[in-house]
């Protein structure tokens, strides 16, 4: 979906001044003199950010940002104030209380807001790519389900004395949790894009004050890295489950060492583990010979694997990997002293938006794909996946 930005300011020069910083062949820009003009252009277009002047005739800024946020369909579009006499704290607060997410002062920067305007339809084009991923699945899920009722009736025709009142109801339940299932992710994947989104933007905010020293700064900006990559991370997530179901997750086989692979996934663990107070280790009880796979794939099953043992191990205890070569096989095991599995999941562990704790009320975060992949990567080397656990309490 291509880029579109509404200008609003009651003076034409002011517009013109917008529209020859902000000009890219990739982004329509759309000018309107006046509030009403704004809502106007809104109700026929979907915008990827406002730029509102507040000193307006006939209607301010702050009335015509109110009224932008009261529609459903524009309550979430980002809206930049501009404003000639000064950002005031009262200003400040008054533009955040209506629904901003940035103030700018005039004359401003041409780099800057360049960089400001880039950073927001960034932001909004991934959460368009994501909506869009998400009805993908919705409507696999919904053909899966329609084949799957239709093959149901079929076999209900030729053999209606098979089919009892139970099966009927164990249909029925099926296709309502699988209905829930479908609103629990959605609910899931809008929380999990929004959580590092709003913290990039919250220490953005942080960084424009000049009164910011070097150690906030370098705080800052490392948490809006690791929140982009986070977020990158989930995106990239998303696009191979679509890949999955769509038939068109490939891997590009070479000879693998698959201690070099180990290594290297273990050292990109450490930090993550080394925060959450969680010893990780690994061993490997003899030489493994090379194999044939990906090794950027066979790693991404590791990290996801080690990911989700970090995650669900409390502080102080240790998650260990073992590597050895058993007959014409390589086995890898990951092992972990955390909350461990309850039998009931177990099945179900490794099924595709399935997670233990519940979804919408979870405490450890994440879209319950991370599994899901892996299991289908390993799939994809000819190899086989399986999980293991005492219980509750007792690890994995």
């Amino acid at each position: 979906m291509a880029a579109r930005i509404l200008m609003v300011d009651d003076v034409e020069s002011n517009l013109v001044a917008l529209e020859a910083v902000l000009y890219d062949p990739a982004v329509t820009l759309v000018r309107a003199r006046s509030g009403p003009e704004a809502l106007r252009a809104l109700l026929e277009d979907d915008y990827s950010l406002i730029l509102l002047d507040v000193q307006m005739p006939e209607m301010d800024g702050f009335d015509t940002a109110a009224l932008i946020r009261e529609r459903p369909k524009t309550k979430t579009t980002p809206i930049i104030f501009v404003t000639a006499h000064g950002a005031t704290a009262e200003l400040t607060l008054k533009a955040y209380s209506v629904g901003a997410v940035d103030f700018l002062t005039k004359p401003f920067e041409p780099q800057v807001l360049r960089a400001k305007v880039s950073a927001f339809i960034d932001s909004a084009r991934r959460l368009d790519e994501a909506k869009i991923q998400a009805e993908l699945f919705h409507q696999q899920r919904l053909r899966e389900e329609r084949q799957r009722w239709e093959a149901d009736a079929l076999r209900a025709q030729v053999t209606e004395e098979r089919r009892t009142a139970s099966e009927e109801r164990a249909a029925r339940r099926d296709a309502e949790a699988a209905n829930q299932l479908k609103d629990e992710f959605l609910a899931t994947l809008s929380h999990e894009l929004r959580t590092p989104l709003n913290a990039i933007l919250g220490w953005l905010s942080v960084l424009k004050a000049n009164e910011v020293d070097r150690a906030k700064r370098d705080r800052g900006l490392s948490v809006i890295e690791r929140n982009a990559r986070l977020q990158a991370k989930l995106i990239e997530d998303m696009l191979d489950i679509s890949r999955i179901v769509a038939g068109k997750l490939r891997i590009e086989e070479q000879e693998v060492r698959l201690p070099d692979v180990v290594e290297r996934v273990i050292e990109g663990a450490r930090p993550d583990a080394e925060s959450r107070n969680v010893t990780l280790a690994a061993r490997f009880a003899e030489e493994v010979p090379p194999i044939s796979g990906d090794p950027d794939r066979l790693g991404q099953v590791l990290g996801n694997l080690l990911s989700n043992a970090i995650k669900f191990t409390p502080r102080g205890g240790h998650v260990d990997v073992q590597l050895r070569a058993v007959g014409g096989t390589a086995e890898l095991r990951v092992e972990d002293s955390g909350k461990g599995i309850d039998p009931g999941f177990l099945p179900r562990v490794f099924d595709r938006f399935r997670q233990g704790d519940g979804a919408t009320n979870r405490s450890h975060g994440g879209l319950g794909i991370g599994l899901s992949i892996a299991r289908h990567l390993v799939e994809l080397h000819g190899g086989t996946i399986r999980a293991e656990s005492d219980g509750l309490g007792k690890g994995s």
